[in-house]
This record gives structure tokens, C-alpha cells and sequence, in this order.
């Protein structure tokens, strides 16, 4: 090293020790000042419109009189504490708030308690100057349709508008409550399921609640709730098909995805295939999506011409599908459980055509497993659950737990729905 290249160091060493003295600024403040990243916190978007609000210098302490909380599930209730507080330093004024924030309307959640202070946040406090944390209420995180249309298309939407969607951009995602209270409920709020999708997001830790984060830990940036900004219903599913780099022109032509389920299974799924095999398709596929990664179920679908399942949370995938495809959803309305996904997946040009079941056959070994905890449920109760309507369509449904044999003349005429629809687009 040089005499000059001591020289300047020198200099740069003292005028960032004054400039913290001064400034009372912390130390990764200066490390971004001289050559660090700083691209994205320059360039961060304050969003304060339908329910969203950003704060700046947003730290988690220790809260001197935790709050304790309950959460409700299918078959029990938990309590947990929080034990930290949310504190807005280089606020305008000292006071106690709780706001209330846009979010999905499945849960009770969305408000925050935040505190503010005039003051400066503390030296000693981590301040994670290149982070932009977003506050956000769950729904059911472990499953794909309320994690897709409660969280992450409109999450998205706040990220890009927010400006943090670019790369080098480190985002936090903390959540409302936590996720692993009840083991049982698992399938519904595991937030592991779909963190692939949140990395693509910039969110680069694992997620989890507030206040299970390290004490006195700071971000610059605070963005909390969760509302629409986007100019359509696709722009979450293009991102992630532009991420993936996936090309819709590359994919093989007239393919036709059959979803292979453990619970409400096709029972003459075979004879599906033949027939679709006999109306012309090129290529028929049963698939186990729970058995792919998420970026393997992402590819499967964008290559998908027609999907084919039972309504579930799965078919929420259609979002990913080229637009001009069809989802087939079958259905059994006349034993409690309906056709659910037209107005979700026809706003992202995908046609829907619901086919019924002929046969319904209730699986009570799966019921008793994922609603009663493993309680075998006798014959007579079966016979009353069987006659009576579900007091909790979602919950407490025998039928949703059931396998079906699909009306076939219904099937056949929903693939030629789907081949007609498209040689009038070609026209």
C-alpha cells in the first residue's frame, strides 16, 4: 500500500468517526456510506395508501408487560405471549397507538400495537440499515390457495411498489402471530411450505413471527398490512413465471395434467385418461403434485393446457397456467362440497369448467385423521353425519373428506368445451 492510498484511508477513517459523533450514526450506516450496497434504501418507496403504512427506524424491544394472545383451530385454542413491542424512533411525538392495516379478510388479525419515541434509536440496538421488514397478518400460510390469494400475489405487489423487488434488495417478513402452536394444524400454517416462492420476493430468512425476532433488533424500513397495488390479477404469476424463466412458447402443445391427491381421490381417473387420449390430446399426465418441489409444481402447471382435479387448495396452481387454458374442477355440490375456483381463476384468462362427480364414496379413515384426531367415529354417527348438513362447511364436512367416480359424458364435454373455445381464438 502507498503513501497516498494510508493517507486517504486515514482521512476516510476520521471523517467517518466524526460523522457518527455528530450524527450519533451507527456503524452500518458508515459501511454503507463508503461502498457499501445502498441502491435499494436510496431508492425505497414510502407507501401510506389503502391500509398499508410505512414507518422509518421500526425497532422490536422488550416488551415490560407482555401481551398474551389466543389463537383458534379446528379442534382447539392456544395461547401465546408477545413478548416484544414494536417502537418507531425520530417519531414526532411519544404515544401509544393501535393501527388498524389492510390484509386478507380470513383473519382478526390485522392491527398492530406500535409505539412511538422522539428519540433516537440506541447505539447499542442492531440496526439492520439494508432491511426492509413487512408486517403482515397470516391466514393459513401452509396451504396454496390462502397462501396465494391472502399473502403473496398482494405481497408482491407491496414489494414492487415499495421498490424492493430489484436484486441486492434484503427483505424480512414478519408475521402477526406464530405458526407452530397446534402440531395438528400443521398443513394449514406451516410457513415453510412456500418460502421458495417468498425468496423470489427478496425475503431471505426463514419467516416467523414478530416477536420471536432477537431483542432490540432494528430495520430502516417498516411496512405494515398488505393490499393490492398491482394493475391486474396476473402480475404475481408473471413475476415468478419471468423468474423461473420459464417460456410458455417452449412448451409442448395440448398437454393435459391430471392431479393425482392421497384424499379425495379419482376413482376412475383411468378411464379419464383414455378418454381424454380419445378426444385428440397429445399428451395426458397423472401427476402426485405433493410429491414435486415447488418450483417442479410451478413448471409441471405453466406447461399444463388443461388441468384436471378435485376441488382443493391445489387447484389454486391454474394461476400459473398460460392464459386461453382451462381448469377442469370436479365437484359434488349435491353432497356439500361445490365448485369454488371459477371466480379465482378466470380474472387470470384462464377458462373454468366444473364437472361433476357421479359416485361419491366418504373416506372415513381420512375424515377421522384430519378432523377427529384419530377418534373413530361409529356406525351410527355415520349414519347421522351422512343425512345431516355440515354445521361447518369447511371443518366439520364429511363429504369434503370423500373419493368420486367423475360423470364421464360430463368430462368429455368439458375437453370439447375447452377445444372449441380455443379454435374461435385462433379465428
Amino acid at each position: 500500500m502507498n503513501n497516498y492510498a494510508k493517507v486517504y484511508m486515514c482521512i476516510a477513517g476520521v471523517v467517518a468517526l466524526l460523522v457518527m459523533v455528530s450524527f450519533r450514526l451507527h456503524l452500518t450506516d458508515i459501511m454503507l456510506l463508503f461502498g457499501g450496497d445502498w441502491r435499494c434504501n436510496d431508492e425505497f418507496r414510502d407507501v401510506n395508501a389503502l391500509g398499508v403504512f410505512t414507518f422509518r427506524n421500526v425497532c422490536l424491544e422488550i416488551n415490560t408487560t407482555p401481551m398474551r394472545r389466543t389463537m383458534h383451530f379446528i379442534n382447539s385454542k392456544k395461547s401465546f405471549v408477545e413478548t416484544l413491542r414494536i417502537v418507531v424512533y425520530d417519531a414526532t411525538n411519544n404515544s401509544k397507538d393501535s393501527i388498524s392495516v389492510s390484509g386478507s379478510g380470513n383473519t382478526m388479525w390485522n392491527f398492530w400495537d406500535v409505539t412511538y419515541n422522539t428519540s433516537r434509536i440506541p447505539n447499542e440496538y442492531a440496526y439492520q440499515t439494508d432491511v426492509a421488514a413487512y408486517f403482515l397478518a397470516f391466514t393459513c400460510p401452509g396451504n396454496l390457495h390462502h397462501f396465494l390469494e391472502d399473502e403473496f400475489r398482494t405481497l408482491q405487489s407491496l414489494v414492487s411498489v415499495t421498490n424492493r423487488l430489484r436484486s441486492g434488495c434484503r427483505n424480512r417478513l414478519l408475521y402477526r402471530a406464530p405458526w407452530d402452536l397446534d402440531p395438528s394444524e400443521m398443513d394449514c400454517y406451516d410457513v415453510r411450505t412456500y418460502e421458495p416462492l417468498l425468496a423470489l420476493l427478496n425475503f431471505d430468512h426463514e419467516h416467523d413471527a414478530y416477536y420471536r425476532m432477537p431483542a432490540n433488533t432494528c430495520f430502516r424500513y417498516g411496512v405494515f398490512g398488505n393490499a393490492d397495488f398491482s394493475g391486474g390479477k396476473r402480475q404475481a404469476s408473471d413475476y415468478v413465471i419471468g423468474k423461473l424463466g420459464i417460456d410458455y412458447d417452449r412448451c409442448e402443445l395440448d398437454v393435459v395434467t391430471v392431479i393425482r391427491r392421497r384424499t379425495r381421490r379419482i376413482l376412475n381417473a383411468d378411464v379419464l385418461i383414455n378418454v381424454t387420449v380419445s378426444e385428440g390430446f397429445g399428451r395426458v399426465r397423472e401427476v402426485a403434485m405433493e410429491d414435486l418441489s415447488v418450483e417442479e409444481q410451478i413448471r409441471t402447471i405453466a406447461c399444463t393446457t388443461i388441468l384436471v382435479g378435485v376441488q382443493g387448495a391445489g387447484l389454486q396452481w391454474a394461476v400459473f397456467m398460460r392464459p386461453g387454458s382451462t381448469l377442469i374442477e370436479i365437484a359434488w355440490p349435491e353432497k356439500h362440497w361445490r365448485f369454488y375456483f371459477k371466480g379465482y381463476i378466470t380474472p387470470y384468462n384462464i377458462y373454468h369448467r366444473g364437472v361433476l362427480a357421479k359416485h361419491v364414496r366418504i373416506n372415513w379413515r381420512v375424515y377421522q385423521d384430519k378432523v377427529r384426531g384419530g377418534e373413530v367415529v361409529s356406525s351410527r354417527e355415520r349414519a347421522i353425519l351422512m343425512r345431516s348438513a355440515p354445521k361447518n362447511m369447511a371443518l366439520d364436512n364429511v363429504w369434503k373428506w370423500a373419493d368420486a367416480v367423475v360423470n364421464v359424458e360430463h368430462y368429455r364435454a368439458a375437453l370439447r368445451s375447452h377445444k372449441y373455445a380455443n379454435m374461435i381464438l385462433r379465428h
